[in-house]
């Protein structure tokens, strides 16, 4: 997929039918997305395929989506950002997605953070809170739930890794 890059900062995105930002591909990792609201849309706050390693997600609030923040296929980093009230997931990353989760704030969605097959997502000091479900794993690959309480001491609440599987991607 090709792609570009862009520095979004300090902008009020809301009320999309799609995805408020949407971005991936080559170059992708030179994208900044900074100190923005991010909210109301119909599908996605910010949807990331092929999300390069250089690529930052910080410090925004991104709330009232369907889902806050998707990953697929992606690299990144998505830091200090308070993400919250999206109706299904807080944070989604499915395919090969290893991106580095730091120091957000989830909290008040119906799962807080959805790690889809085959994605091992890095999570790291998040304050994981008030959803239904904090962390829902299809199934336990690299990484149980056991390290990631450990790896986020504020995850606060129940966890899943449920027997059956369901793919939306």
């Amino acid at each position: 997929m090709e792609g570009s890059h862009a520095k979004i900062i300090a902008n009020k995105i809301d009320s999309n039918i799609k995805a408020n930002i949407a971005l991936g591909g080559k170059r992708s990792g030179n994208t900044r997305i900074k100190y923005n609201y991010i909210e109301h849309s119909k599908s996605e706050g910010i949807f990331v395929t092929e999300g390069e390693s250089g690529l930052v997600i910080e410090d925004n609030q991104i709330e009232m989506n369907s889902d806050g923040v998707v990953l697929v296929n992606s690299d990144g980093q998505v830091r200090h950002n308070q993400i919250k009230q999206n109706t299904r997931s807080g944070v989604l990353t499915a395919g090969k997605t290893n991106a580095t989760l730091f120091e957000n704030t989830i909290e008040d969605s119906s799962t807080g953070i959805l790690i889809k097959d085959p994605s091992e997502p890095r999570l790291r000091n998040n304050m994981v809170q008030k959803n239904n479900v904090q962390v829902e794993m299809e199934r336990q690959g690299g990484k149980n739930l056991d390290q990631i309480r450990k790896d986020n001491p504020k995850i606060v609440g129940q966890c899943l890794k449920p027997s059956s599987t369901c793919s939306i991607f």
